[in-house]
C-alpha cells in the first residue's frame, strides 16, 4: 500500500520589522546569557563640559539574588514593544494577546501550525514574564532624557505587570486565551517622547544563541555611524557579560555567533564580514 507524502511544513516568514526602543535600554548592555546569572554593575565615566568626571552605573538584579534579564527576555520585550507600537501605542503601556500567538512567534514557528503546547512550554514563558516584571534595572546618572539631561537616579523594570490568562482558572469558563502585559512608564514615556533607537525585530527575534542576540544589538549600536568596528576577544566577553569561560571555549561561541550574523541587516545596513 503506497505511503502518503508527508506534509510539507510552511517556513516561518516575519516580514521586515523596524521597531522604535528606549535609548537608554540600548545603550547598555541589560541583557546577559545563562553563564551570568545574579545581579551585575556596568559602569562607565563621563566627563561634563566643565571638565570634571561623573561615574555612571547601571545595575540588573538584587545583590542576593540569582535572578537576571538573558537574552530570551529581550525577545519578549521587543514583540511586546511592537505589539504595542502596531496597536496604537496605548500611552498606558497595555499590550494584549496570546501566549500561543506570541510563542509561536518566538520559536519560529508557522502560526498556521496544529501543534499544542503543554505546561512546560507555558512555565517557561511564564517565568521569563516574572523575570520582567520582578527584576529591577537602576540607573544613576545614566538615564538621559531627549533634552540630554541625566537623571540622578532611575528605578525601574521592563514589565509593570502582566496578567497570562490561564483557561482552567477562569471562572467563565472563557477560551479566547487573551493575555495582558505592560510595558513600564519609563520606558513608555521615553518612546513617546522620541528619545528612540531603531531595531531590526525580523532580525533579531529569529536568532537562536544567546550570545548572537546579545552581540547583534551590540553591533547595531556600535555600527551606526560607523561601517567597521574592531574589539579584542577578552574586552568584548567582559563588556558584554558573557560569562566565566576559558579563552578557547569563548572563541568557539563567538565563531558560531560570527557565523549566525554573518550577512544579516542591522538598522543602518548589513553585516557583510
Amino acid at each position: 500500500m503506497p505511503q502518503k507524502p508527508k506534509e510539507k511544513t510552511q517556513p516561518f516568514l516575519f516580514p521586515k520589522t523596524v521597531i522604535q526602543c528606549d535609548l537608554n535600554l540600548e545603550k547598555w548592555n541589560i541583557f546577559s546569557t545563562k553563564k551570568s546569572t545574579g545581579y551585575r554593575e556596568i559602569k562607565r565615566a563621563i566627563k561634563n563640559t566643565d571638565g570634571s568626571t561623573v561615574e555612571q552605573t547601571v545595575s540588573i538584579g538584587l545583590p542576593d539574588s540569582k535572578e537576571t534579564l538573558m537574552a530570551q527576555e529581550a525577545k519578549i520585550f521587543y514583540l511586546f514593544v511592537d505589539r504595542w507600537d502596531k496597536s496604537g501605542r496605548d500611552p498606558s503601556g497595555i499590550v494584549s494577546g496570546s501566549f500561543r500567538d506570541i510563542y509561536t512567534t518566538l520559536q519560529s514557528i508557522d502560526k498556521k501550525s496544529t501543534r499544542r503546547f503543554g505546561n512546560r512550554e507555558k512555565k517557561w514563558f511564564s517565568e521569563k514574564l516574572t523575570r520582567m516584571v520582578r527584576v529591577p534595572i537602576v540607573y544613576k546618572n545614566a538615564y538621559k532624557s531627549k533634552e540630554g539631561d541625566y537623571s540622578v537616579e532611575e528605578s525601574f523594570t521592563l514589565l509593570q505587570r502582566n496578567e497570562l490568562f490561564e483557561r482552567k482558572s477562569d471562572p467563565k469558563k472563557r477560551y479566547f486565551a487573551i493575555s495582558s502585559f505592560t510595558l513600564h512608564p519609563l520606558i513608555v514615556k521615553s518612546i513617546l517622547g522620541q528619545n528612540i533607537k531603531p531595531l531590526r525585530l525580523d532580525i533579531l527575534v529569529r536568532l537562536k544563541k544567546e550570545i548572537s542576540i546579545i552581540l547583534y544589538r551590540h553591533l547595531d549600536l556600535m555600527m551606526s555611524d560607523k561601517p567597521k568596528f574592531e574589539r579584542r576577544i577578552d574586552k568584548l566577553a567582559e563588556d558584554l557579560n558573557f560569562g566565566a569561560s576559558r579563552t578557547d571555549d569563548l572563541l568557539r561561541q563567538l565563531r558560531k555567533a560570527c557565523a549566525e550574523l554573518q550577512g544579516k541587516d542591522i538598522s543602518t545596513g548589513r553585516l557583510v564580514s
